[in-house]
């Protein structure tokens, strides 16, 4: 036998074997199962050997293996697959297993776990064979337990360092898990062979945690089991990524496809995600909602790329997109571009028609069963017709039954309508004032009675559908009050969901002396079916209220046409006057959201709760701004007010551009004065450096910085001054970037507007943390969270504590960074600022690694990662990609260091930031060192010195100037290897880095050629 390895240490690749049903062979042939552990015991451990595994225990017949490299022990766990697979397997073994008619498999089952850790160490006192101990591998073998026979799995931490070196090989994320008695969950992925690609499991043997936004819905599902099996056969077919539910409004097409959704969570890892796109008129729209029901928050650049790449992260999903048919021209190639994007996710759609893309499955929709004319009692309750009518009329009426007396009424009211749900519903929940019979009869006689016919009709196209639909709004509304309809009518003025205090502000019913409080009249729409009530899940402290889009039309019709609505006086109420006024009204309200005292809550205590709530009324703030005309007395107030309001949202959450655009229409009206000019340049600076758009934003705010000094406002000017101080911080104008960020602060400072001072103070010190001031940086920073976390502006102390965590860490003092970076993120988790959140992660990552913490280290990368990807920050993820190269270069894994370097790079560089391309010039020149090519290494690093020395990043140039002087050494160049090692001291000294730990490491190196 080969000899056993040494005993590896530090991190490693735990993997735990075990045969599956091995009791019940024992049982059944003992003899036989002898042989066949025998065989199982002998390929184990010869690939043991050809794979450097070190076995340290051995349970009945489990293994436990460990590896110094997590790719030798994916390998080996694959290699024993394919080995069991191909053995020579006793005689009677398969006449004694149970269940072995499943494709893909022979002789034993064995099931693998693989896990990434540093475990404890320690000898036995007598064998002095090595053993290890810790949570690490209790967390193995729980993993090791989670799946079946002849399956294999992995941890994140395994995956992500394997995951492009296996080109024969098949990955399956499996999502997060529960592992027993452990509080932490796992995600875990399976890889297989491709060789063995036809072999089936159950889920993992753990309990999976599945995301999923899908409403609770307090109302039970009517039939549909035809369609439900159809779907579900649909979407497990392979290679189905898309299915359509087509029908017209009103064909429970919505509520179908939530319930295919609940039905099968189990089947996606990545969670079930309801999109509803009732709002979106374009491609950008529909990535808005998107990005709402994934809680993705949208950053500059390609809005429709960042969704891909969130989906994508996402790995096996499932997206409803819901009411797609009003975009289905300017969008249905976005749904294309994130198929090919994400190829483990699935799309449901429901329109009226298809999007006409490649792999699109249509499946049409009829309406539900309608009883027939000559029908049984007994048989009329099972119609599902029938059953939903009388479900939804015992909402409306608690005792509601079907009856001998009542049945024919139903039955009459199920066929008139053709079986639409949405027309049933509406139609049942009038039973509490109007018996079947009696709403049967008006349905029939008079008024509308002849479009009635029309949903008798045997025309199946869509456009007579649409008029069925329209019709049977039609009845529902001459069932209304006067002042019921004038409200629903004033409502269809609201864009997406709105608040009870919303409707108070804008419905007038002053010409109804009789009519109850709006309150009432809401609740008495709702119950009708009219409008549609809910809590938004994001926060929001109020039931808002909402009106479907046909209805919606529908009203607005009413609202405009001169003659639809008269007042009990006989006066003409409707007309484009009313809906003007009603306008007018809607407006006022929103731009209330704009006001000073408003926007200056948004930063402090109440701010995360007030941006939750504004973030319900984007759509509503963006109608306001649109719909104010090019006068008039209150015109541009109103303008304003909801634009900026809603450039604030969209500053913190995204998309950038679209509040960009914003700013740029109303920076084209001429009716605003210089005080309301000014106050949307400066919103609209900030706006255009958070999307990256630099020198646009030095122009609007030089425009601004005139228009607050012609006013003589010292507060305006202090605040003007400090976002020029950040755009040209932002350009690596730090001179002037510091003398803004100084006359600002004198300037708020003179006032006494201490609030205001913080984001100065944060400039300052970030330019004295770039120069190596770090006293100064800290005094600077200091103060600024001081003033913030005072005025409650956690969004802002969280940028400032992150800086502040860079002191300590530049310091030499890790837990004092430490402690600012999780102050940072509970800052930034208390917001919503997801963006924030993966820079933090990112910094925690890099403190771990250099704390020697490879397992958080690799957490915090990849869950940064995640996070950035989603949001599109890309500067911010080629950092990450950068660091996280640097700790696999220092582990050794040259080819993961490689893959994340090279996306360092690529983003770096796309970003303009050439401090952060020099750094990771000088990491690519030393991975070339080690592979040998000299010619490259030093190509890199030339290159990665003249950026650093252009920029003045004195820390990394020092790192580079190390591995410049290690192969300046190899290549014999020693008096050119001696002065760049003294030069990297020189820095070293100047920078007070000696604590740094790598910085450290290289300087022991530097240490020794001098010595020589």
């Amino acid at each position: 036998m080969p000899a056993m390895p040494s005993p590896p240490t530090g991190l490693l690749a735990l993997a735990f074997t075990d045969i599956q049903g091995s009791t019940p062979l024992w049982d059944e042939n003992p003899e036989v199962m002898r042989h066949a552990l025998d065989i199982h015991d002998r390929l184990l451990r010869k690939l043991l050997a050809e794979h450097e595994g070190y076995e340290f225990s051995a349970e009945g017949d489990a293994l436990k293996v460990a590896f110094s490299s997590a790719l030798n022990a994916v390998r080996f766990s694959l290699a024993v697959q394919l080995a069991l697979q191909e053995a020579d397997w006793p005689e009677g073994l398969e006449d004694c297993a149970p269940a072995r008619e499943e494709p893909g498999f022979r002789g034993l089952r064995v099931r693998i776990g693989v896990h990434l850790g540093e475990p404890i160490c320690r000898p036995h006192p007598e064998s002095g064979q090595m053993d290890y101990f810790g949570p690490c591998i209790n967390r193995a073998a729980r993993i090791g337990d989670a799946p079946h026979g002849g399956q294999l799995v992995v941890s994140a931490g395994a995956w992500e360092l394997v995951r492009n070196h296996l080109p024969e090989t098949e990955f399956l994320d499996l999502g997060l898990h529960h592992l027993k008695g452990l509080e932490e969950p796992e995600h875990l992925y399976e890889i297989r062979h491709r060789s063995l690609h036809t072999r089936r499991f159950p889920p993992l043997r753990t309990q999976s945690i599945h995301r999923t936004n899908l409403p609770n819905r307090l109302t039970s599902f009517v039939g549909r089991q035809p369609e439900l099996a159809q779907m579900a056969e649909l979407l497990a077919r392979p290679g189905v990524r898309i299915a359509t539910l087509l029908g017209p409004g009103g064909t429970g097409k919505t509520r179908l496809c939530q319930k295919v959704g609940s039905d099968h969570l189990a089947r996606y890892p990545g969670g079930v995600w309801f999109c509803d796109l009732t709002e979106a008129r374009d491609a950008a729209g529909v990535c808005q909602d998107v990005a709402r029901a994934l809680s993705v928050p949208l950053a500059g650049g390609n809005a429709s790329t960042q969704l891909g790449n969130a989906i994508l992260g996402r790995g096996r999903t499932l997206i409803i997109l819901d009411n797609f048919e009003q975009v289905v021209s300017a969008a249905a190639h976005t749904v294309a571009q994130w198929l090919d994007r994400a190829p483990q996710a699935q799309f449901l759609v429901t329109s009226r028609e298809r999007l006409g893309i490649e792999g699109e499955h249509s499946v049409p929709l009829e309406p539900l069963a309608a009883p027939d004319e000559e029908i049984a009692l007994e048989d009329l309750a099972r119609v599902e017709g029938v059953s939903l009518f009388v479900q939804r009329a015992r909402l409306a009426q608690p005792n509601f039954n079907l009856t001998a007396d009542n049945a024919h009424a139903v039955a009459g009211i199920v066929r008139l309508l053709d079986g639409l749900p949405l027309a049933l519903e509406l139609a049942a929940a009038r039973v509490r004032t109007l018996a079947p019979s009696k709403m049967l009869g008006r349905m029939t006689e008079g008024g509308p009675s002849a479009a009635l016919q029309v949903l008798r009709g045997r025309r199946r196209d869509l456009k007579a559908r649409q008029a069925t639909m329209r019709e049977a709004i039609a009845w529902s509304w001459q069932l209304l009050e006067g002042w019921e309809q004038a409200a629903m009518a004033q409502c269809a003025v609201f864009r997406g969901a709105f608040s009870m205090e919303a409707a108070e502000a804008v419905l007038d019913l002053s010409c109804w002396p009789e009519a109850p409080f709006v309150d009432e009249i809401l609740e008495s729409l709702a119950d009708k079916s009219l409008l549609r009530t809910k809590q938004d899940a994001t926060g929001a402290t109020e039931i808002r209220f909402g009106i479907y889009e046909t209805i919606r039309f529908f009203a607005m019709e009413h609202l405009e046409s001169p003659e639809a609505l008269v007042d009990p006086s006989g006066q003409q109420w409707s007309g484009y006057r009313a809906r003007a006024e009603t306008w007018s009204r809607h407006g006022a309200w929103y731009a209330k959201l704009g006001t000073p005292e408003m926007l200056d809550s948004l930063r402090g205590p109440t701010g995360p709760q007030h941006f939750r709530e504004l973030a319900l009324d984007l759509e509503n703030l963006v109608a306001a701004v649109a719909r104010a005309p090019a006068n008039g007395p209150m015109a541009a107030e109103t303008a304003v007010g909801a634009g900026l309001a809603a450039m604030a949202l969209l500053d913190r959450q995204g998309p950038l551009a679209r509040g960009v655009g914003l700013g740029a229409g109303l920076l084209a009206r001429s009716d605003l004065d210089t005080a309301q000019r000014l106050k949307v340049l400066t919103q609209q600076g900030k706006s255009l450096v958070n999307a990256g758009r630099v020198p646009e934003a030095q122009e609007v705010l030089q425009w601004a910085l005139g228009l607050a000094t012609s006013l003589d406002d010292p507060e305006a000017v202090g605040l003007v001054r400090t976002a020029r101080g950040v755009a040209f911080r932002r350009q690596g104008r730090y001179e002037e970037a510091e003398n803004e960020a100084h006359t600002a602060l004198a300037l708020l400072r003179g006032e006494g507007l201490r609030r205001q001072q913080g984001g100065a103070l944060d400039i300052l010190g970030l330019i004295a943390l770039r120069s190596g001031r770090l006293e100064e940086a800290e005094r600077h920073f200091r103060e600024a969270v001081t003033i913030l976390e005072e005025s409650g502006d956690r969004h802002s102390a969280g940028m400032v504590l992150l800086n502040l965590g860079h002191v300590g860490l530049i310091q030499g003092r890790p837990e004092a960074a430490r402690t600012c970076y999780q102050e940072a993120l509970t800052h930034y988790q208390a917001v919503g600022a997801r963006r924030n959140e993966g820079v933090v992660r990112g910094s925690l990552a890099s403190l771990a690694a250099l704390s020697g913490d490879v397992q958080a280290a690799l957490k915090h990368y990849n869950a940064a990662l995640v996070i950035l990807r989603e949001v599109g920050n890309r500067r911010s993820e080629g950092i990450v990609h950068g660091n996280l190269a640097d700790l696999l270069l220092g582990h050794g894994d040259l080819e993961g260091a490689r893959e994340h370097l090279g996306a360092a790079l690529e983003q770096t560089r796309e970003a303009s930031h050439p401090q952060a391309e020099g750094a990771f010039l000088g990491s690519l020149g030393e991975l070339e060192r080690r592979e040998g090519r000299r010619t490259q290494a030093r190509e890199a690093l030339e290159t990665g010195e003249g950026l650093l020395r252009q920029t003045g990043n004195q820390e990394e140039l020092g790192k580079l100037l190390c591995r410049r002087g290690l192969l300046d050494q190899e290549e014999g160049a020693s008096l050119q290897a001696r002065t760049a090692y003294e030069e990297a001291l020189v820095v070293a000294e100047a920078l007070d880095l000696a604590e740094d730990a790598p910085l450290r490491g290289r300087l022991s190196e530097l240490a020794k050629v001098l010595d020589l």
